[in-house]
């Protein structure tokens, strides 16, 4: 098995399921978790290419602004983002 940087992962699966050309910016936070034992990584970034096709597992994208949150984005996740960019 041939190991794969995170950034170069991410930008290879945003690729696959969206057919967008992804270029990382940088690494937002790092959140560890112990149960179960995880790490997650948040990574900032821009499109800078490719065209949109859906995918099994995206069917469409967005963008909005902070405070005007898709329908049954979780609590969790909205809180990440703001914390984020709260460091801006």
């Amino acid at each position: 098995m041939e190991l794969e940087q995170p950034e170069a992962a991410l930008v290879r699966e945003i690729y696959e399921e969206t057919r967008f050309k992804l270029q990382i910016t940088g690494l937002a936070k790092a959140i560890y978790d112990k149960k179960p034992a995880k790490v997650d990584l948040v990574f900032r970034g821009n499109i800078v290419g490719g065209t949109f096709t859906p995918s099994i597992e995206i069917s469409d994208y967005m963008y909005c602004d902070p405070g005007r949150w898709p329908q049954g984005l979780p609590a969790q996740q909205k809180k990440l983002i703001l914390d984020i960019l709260a460091r801006d």
